[in-house]
């Protein structure tokens, strides 16, 4: 039986799940994502057990689905050809061997058969189909369920920036600032900071250079780009 695949592309062991980027993760994203990563490994794998994969020399391993029908259409074909044989013994004992008769008779006994082979012929192929698209959604997941992660992991990197703010913005921290002004986003500093620091970044006491670091850890600042907060015109 040949192995049939959408599109005439058999799958390998490897999902091939995209490698996670550096930037905006924490211990908390870090474990959350190997144990999605696990989950969808081993949902793969079991639907590979299935539907069969390409080893890493490029042959075809069938899978269960396939397997199991190869073994079922020998023993239909068998059970055919028994029952044939009965009839004709049948017709013998009976006198009927070269009547029509003979004739319906195998063919009423063979009908079963028949359509058990009928039926694998086109349910292998569907159950296959499905085990395709079962592997295309379970990759699909891990890109959904990566990117929550990372919405968190964002969300978490965000309120620590504004907690290492102080007392935040329009407060008396950072003299009239507006909510851009905080957390490392992008937009127009209305204000210099409070507590006598400066902008300098050749200060070593200047407030850039006392929190820069702690926000480049974070994932959130990027001084070197003309568009990044730090950049901005400052009073």
């Amino acid at each position: 039986m040949s192995s049939f695949f959408p599109q005439g592309k058999p799958l390998g062991r490897d999902p091939l799940l995209p490698a996670t980027a550096a930037a905006g993760q924490d211990s908390q994203y870090t474990a959350a994502e190997a144990q999605l990563r696990a989950d969808i490994n081993r949902r793969y794998a079991d639907i590979l057990q299935n539907l069969g994969h390409t080893n890493e020399a490029g042959q075809f391993i069938p899978g269960e689905v396939e397997a199991q029908a190869a073994r079922q259409r020998p023993e239909i074909q068998r059970n055919q050809q028994f029952a044939r044989e009965d009839v004709t013994k049948q017709s013998q004992r009976e006198g009927t061997l070269f009547s029509g008769l003979r004739a319906e008779n195998t063919a009423r006994a063979e009908h079963p058969f028949v359509q058990a082979l009928s039926d694998l012929d086109v349910d292998v192929p569907k159950q296959l189909n499905r085990l395709y698209e079962d592997a295309g959604r379970t990759l699909q997941d891990y890109t959904i369920q990566n990117n929550l992660l990372l919405a968190d992991a964002a969300a978490r990197a965000s309120a620590r920036a504004m907690a290492a703010g102080g007392g935040g913005y329009g407060g008396g921290g950072w003299g009239g600032g507006s909510p851009d002004d905080i957390a490392g986003l992008n937009g127009p500093v209305q204000g210099a900071p409070a507590e006598g620091f400066t902008w300098n970044q050749g200060v070593a006491d200047s407030y850039w250079n006392q929190v820069n670091a702690d926000r480049i850890n974070q994932g959130i600042q990027r001084p070197d780009d003309p568009n990044s907060w730090w950049n901005q015109p400052r009073a």
